[in-house]
């Protein structure tokens, strides 16, 4: 029995029950902390507070300063919007191959079961 379910963003149906398909535990947890990190301000009406805003981040110089921004804002993220989930190890690396970004790499225990998944995500300018 699945502790934590949420609803697939990609509206998926069941090939057998025609219903959405659900995430689960993991899955689950790992795609929440996913749309934290790529949330901008605007994104939840009423609900600035709720945005990891990467991206604004991403147009300053990849220093000591930004990358230590970058982690606290993950951390902070993480923290206040995913309960489920508990930050063991956090890596932040710039990478300056085309295009150009951060390297993000999370190591999560999830509260309540016995699982730890890695989070491996690049976050790069848009334009």
């Amino acid at each position: 029995m699945a502790i934590y379910t949420d609803l697939d963003l990609t509206m998926k149906k069941h090939p057998v029950t025609k219903d959405l398909v659900k995430l689960t535990d993991d899955a689950a947890v790992k795609r929440s902390i996913l749309n934290l990190l790529q949330t901008q301000i605007g994104d939840y009406p009423f609900h600035p507070e709720k945005a990891g805003n990467l991206e604004g981040i991403q147009f300053e110089i990849m220093d000591y300063v930004t990358m230590a921004r970058v982690e606290r804002t993950i951390r902070e993220i993480i923290g206040i919007f995913e309960p489920r989930a508990k930050i063991m190890e956090l890596q932040i690396t710039a990478v300056e191959a085309i295009p150009p970004g951060v390297r993000v790499q999370i190591t999560i225990a999830i509260i309540n079961t016995n699982s730890v998944i890695q989070i491996d995500h690049y976050l790069t300018r848009v334009r």
